[in-house]
């Protein structure tokens, strides 16, 4: 379970849910599939690989809090 829960806080930081809430909400660790976590796993993995991610988070981020692309 400690496995699982330390993913899903870790995807849940990287899409800019702050550190506390993310430890609280990766209790849904519970609910999800194995194959759902893996997929988050994964998605996480790219992130620290993938060129462009810090643009891609921005962009992602700055969508959330304003409803659109950035300019």
């Amino acid at each position: 379970m400690i496995y699982k829960h330390k993913i899903l806080k870790n995807f849940l930081h990287i899409i800019g849910v702050d550190m506390a809430t993310a430890d609280e909400d990766a209790s849904m660790e519970h609910v999800l599939d194995v194959s759902t976590i893996k997929k988050l796993k994964k998605f996480a993995e790219f992130t620290e690989i993938w060129p462009n991610t810090d643009e891609f988070l921005y962009s992602f981020k700055y969508h959330g809090k304003n409803g659109k692309l950035p300019p």
